[in-house]
């Protein structure tokens, strides 16, 4: 695998042949890193970044899912109330499946890259070449976790024996979550 070049004026990684920063639209020159590159999630050019665990990802979704769960118990009650409605099917929607793509889809798809639960634990979610994914790219990698789950968690378990620590998710995504340099 090729490594990335960096931006000299905001330290985004840029890929092989590109001209412009797609942040900061400057020309790219050399591949160094600048002041920048010590906040992102990239450790410098000829260094690999390092792959996030099983249970260290495992602790940020237990984190997302105390995020995403709030919400969800607060509408529970008025839920309730329109289970004998056809409002119920909308509620079931925008509670369970709506607030939780919106949640990560958005988060990981920022300028931060992580959901909450990443973010305390000093993860980003990255694609293959260590860029920042896109809003698309993130809600195949959400939608992804229901396949994973669906085939009794191995999807899951696939982080723990993958060289890349790529769940089937990941894989579907063309994504990785990775520890930032700093951690």
């Amino acid at each position: 695998m090729a490594l990335a070049s960096f931006c000299q004026s905001c330290g985004t990684a840029i890929s092989p042949g590109t001209q412009f920063c797609p942040s900061c639209g400057q020309r790219v020159g050399a591949s160094q890193p600048s002041s920048a590159m010590t906040s992102r999630a990239f450790p410098g050019p000829g260094t690999s970044p390092r792959p996030a665990g099983f249970w260290l990802r495992v602790v940020a979704l237990i984190f997302d899912q105390l995020i995403i769960g709030v919400p969800a118990l607060i509408a529970t009650p008025f839920g309730n109330v329109f289970l004998e409605t056809p409002f119920f099917g909308p509620y079931f929607l925008g509670v369970f499946v709506v607030w939780p793509w919106l949640y990560f889809a958005v988060m990981e798809s920022s300028s931060k890259q992580a959901t909450f639960g990443k973010r305390i634990l000093g993860l980003v979610v990255t694609d293959s070449a260590y860029q920042r994914i896109s809003f698309g790219k993130a809600s195949v990698r959400h939608f992804g976790k229901l396949l994973a789950g669906a085939i009794l968690g191995i999807g899951f378990l696939m982080v723990g024996i993958t060289d890349r620590k790529q769940g089937l998710h990941d894989l579907m995504a063309g994504t990785l979550v990775i520890r930032k340099a700093s951690m």
